[in-house]
């Protein structure tokens, strides 16, 4: 991120970090079984 962002790539600097966070997650929280949907896709209005 910080080398992107250096070379004024902010929008590259950000996805590469975002990757890199995700594999990071991946190693501690793996993804099994079924990958049900947790919050309704209905709007809510408080």
């Amino acid at each position: 991120m910080e080398v992107e962002f250096r070379a004024g790539h902010f929008e590259a600097g950000v996805i590469a970090a975002i990757e890199a966070i995700t594999q990071e997650l991946t190693r501690y929280f793996p993804v099994t079984g079924i990958r049900q949907n947790e919050l309704p896709d209905q709007v809510v209005v408080l």
